[in-house]
């Protein structure tokens, strides 16, 4: 990345485009705390709240993850031995431990609205990739993160699933001011998003704000 700078509102949804190697991923593993920057700062101002991201120690990246951000990654990294359920529970379990109470009909809607409910109890290796896609949106929002990172998305579902799951995710985002940044190869998912922004090595050389649908 080359001297990158930009500023993001809560409950603003964004999407980044750009020629694959250009630094989207990178982008993301640099919010989400999952890597730091050679030098710069990332800080993020939430109810009050000034936290300085590329400073946080290991075990306070640990628990910014859990508590505030939810992550989609393009290989979806569910947990192969835990069923679609448990895999979806799995950070609002983790945040009860912290005292926050879990929202189970907000998760039963989630699984409705993606279309999962009658794969709960399967395990992640007996479900396509598209339904694997769905169960990992679904377990990144299920403890309303106060930040969503979303690499592809929707990079394995079809066009009539890639625009459902898409308006999900943004809709999702803005009824619980959820801050969504979403890398994305698609024009038809970033017109979803609020402002879109363009990378080319490492520098965004174009910023532009759409009207949301």
């Amino acid at each position: 990345m080359k001297n990158l700078s930009f500023s993001m509102q809560k409950g603003e949804s964004i999407s980044i485009q750009g020629a694959s190697g250009c630094g989207k991923s990178t982008l993301l593993h640099l919010i989400g705390a999952l890597d730091k920057p050679d030098k710069g700062e990332i800080i993020l101002n939430y109810d009050n709240q000034v936290l300085k991201i590329n400073e946080l120690t290991n075990l306070q990246s640990d628990q910014f993850r859990q508590k505030d951000v939810g992550m989609i990654f393009q290989k979806f990294n569910l947990i192969d031995c835990l069923s679609v359920r448990d895999n979806i529970y799995l950070p609002a379990k983790i945040n009860k431990a912290n005292q926050q109470s879990i929202d189970h009909t907000y998760i039963h809607s989630l699984v409705e609205s993606l279309g999962i409910s009658k794969h709960v109890d399967k395990l992640p290796n007996q479900l396509s990739g598209g339904e694997q896609q769905r169960v990992a949106i679904a377990r990144a929002l299920s403890h309303k993160p106060k930040l969503l990172l979303a690499d592809e998305p929707t990079g394995n579902l079809d066009e009539e699933n890639s625009d459902k799951v898409s308006k999900l995710l943004v809709d999702t985002c803005r009824t619980h001011n959820t801050l969504l940044i979403m890398v994305t190869h698609s024009q038809q998912v970033a017109q979803l998003t609020e402002r879109r922004l363009r990378i080319s090595q490492g520098n965004i050389v174009e910023s532009d704000n759409v009207e949301v649908k």
